[in-house]
């Protein structure tokens, strides 16, 4: 039994490592723990506050650069920052808790471990106006393609189920990702 528990655990591990494998940079909003890490606002960038606006932040590069057209959502409302990098979202803070971002061709996707971090951050519900901002690394090369695979939710049950999908389903993702060879994969749970 101990041997099953410790199968679905690294089952939802791997699940997780997949799921998050989404395109996405280091965030940083109201100084809160974000991916394991806390992270910090860009120092010296001003945002004014905008009526009716109750996230905004800045997206710069790792020279403090700002990148103008990235997307920015919170799950509800999507944005492009302006020329200086701001963005605002008009966020309904009850509904949305985290707002995050889409990385560019030019920027790499950070990771840990193999899994997307860093690219959303919290929202506090209870503050009138979040500020969040994203530090994009640039990439050597821009990326001019990308495998994505989207994976549908395996539903597991039971063990039976988990045993079937390690023989299985991942045995094949895993020999379908490697006839890739070294193009980028991002996969996706749905």
């Amino acid at each position: 039994m101990i041997t099953k528990a410790i199968q679905m655990r690294r089952f939802f591990q791997q699940i997780t490592l997949w799921g998050w494998m989404l395109l996405l940079p280091l965030a940083a909003c109201q100084s809160q723990s974000v991916g394991g890490e806390a992270k910090q606002q860009l120092s010296g960038v001003v945002v004014p506050d905008k009526e009716g606006m109750t996230v905004q932040g800045v997206v710069a590069d790792e020279s403090g650069k700002p990148v103008a057209g990235v997307v920015v959502n919170d799950g509800f409302h999507f944005a492009t920052t302006d020329a200086a990098g701001v963005y605002y979202l008009p966020s309904d803070l009850v509904r949305s808790e985290y707002v995050s971002v889409s990385v560019p061709a030019a920027y790499l996707i950070q990771a840990s471990k193999g899994v997307a971090d860093g690219y959303y951050a919290r929202l506090a519900g209870g503050q009138a106006t979040n500020r969040c901002d994203f530090v994009l690394q640039t990439r050597p090369d821009p990326l001019s393609t990308f495998e994505y695979v989207a994976m549908s939710d395996p539903q597991v049950r039971n063990y039976t189920q988990l045993d079937r999908f390690q023989k299985e389903t991942e045995q094949e993702q895993k020999a379908s990702i490697a006839q890739l060879g070294n193009r980028e994969v991002y996969v996706m749970t749905l």
